[in-house]
């Protein structure tokens, strides 16, 4: 099963970024080719090696968010799937580094849910948004399309 799944239905044996098929891909990615289906695509070992490292990154997030975080990852739309690589990179990077990282959590005051609240030894320190400078809006992200 896939990440995909609604998070009910999530658990540490189906929470998978990728499909697991069969890859025979070796050719370079497409212009229009979304990078999901490229990096779900390819037989390259480079790419294969890239599949692994982000299927790690992923176990580690908190189990709360892996639905929204694999929805955007797997999607077709590379500022959305940009955008979750981004949140689940700057995750492990401060993970690695001995934070401890809560996502999504609720802030008092406000509706707002930021990516993550970073915590050092049981004490916050301060709220992460991870946001991707340089995209295309979604008009200027579909009058590319055209």
């Amino acid at each position: 099963m896939l990440c995909s799944l609604a998070i009910g239905e999530m658990n540490e044996a189906n929470q998978l970024l990728f499909d697991q098929i069969e890859r025979n891909e070796t050719r370079p990615k497409r212009e229009r080719e979304s990078d999901f289906a490229y990096l779900n695509s390819s037989a390259q070992n480079m790419v294969a090696a890239a599949r692994e490292v982000l299927e790690q990154w992923f176990e580690s997030y908190p189990e709360a968010g892996w639905a929204d975080l694999c929805a955007r990852f797997r999607s077709s739309n590379n500022a959305n799937h940009q955008s979750a690589f981004w949140e689940v990179y700057l995750h492990e990077l401060f993970s690695q580094m001995g934070f401890r990282l809560e996502a999504h959590p609720n802030v008092d005051g406000t509706p707002n849910h930021p990516d993550f609240l970073v915590n050092e030894n049981g004490v916050p320190l301060f709220h992460l948004e991870a946001i991707v400078a340089g995209l295309p809006s979604t008009k200027e992200a579909g009058a590319e399309a055209r």
